[in-house]
């Protein structure tokens, strides 16, 4: 599956859809605690990065192509998120994660947000 972009009209819908359902805010941001903020703040970090929000596939579309315009397979993170999980490294220690710790993080993201409970297979 090729690339999805501005000319690629239905992914512009799910695109609006989940930026609107999760208001604009990235989903892994808003469920840091005020000592995890801590944390990723004593950090030098590219702080330009959490103004940038992308929509994140939480099952990887390389994986799962059938999802790709799914938007219950579909997160509003920022960039900063986005990069760190999708390379499997904690979002708040900069530190890699293993893939336990990658599969907990995305629990924690699902269920705070509005995306579907469904089964997932971590």
């Amino acid at each position: 599956m090729g690339r999805r972009g501005k000319d690629d009209e239905q992914w512009q819908g799910v695109k609006a859809l989940v930026k609107n359902r999760d208001k604009n805010l990235c989903q892994c941001c808003k469920i840091l605690t005020p000592g995890e903020w801590y944390i990723r703040n004593k950090n030098n970090y590219n702080k330009k990065m959490i103004n940038q929000l992308d929509c994140a596939h939480i099952e990887p579309v390389s994986v799962h192509p059938d999802l790709t315009y799914d938007p219950d397979n579909i997160v509003l993170l920022c960039r900063l998120c986005h990069s760190s999980i999708d390379n499997f490294i904690n979002p708040i220690t900069f530190e890699p994660m293993n893939k336990e710790e990658h599969a907990e993080f995305w629990k924690r993201i699902i269920a705070s947000s509005k995306v579907s409970q469904r089964e997932r297979d971590f």
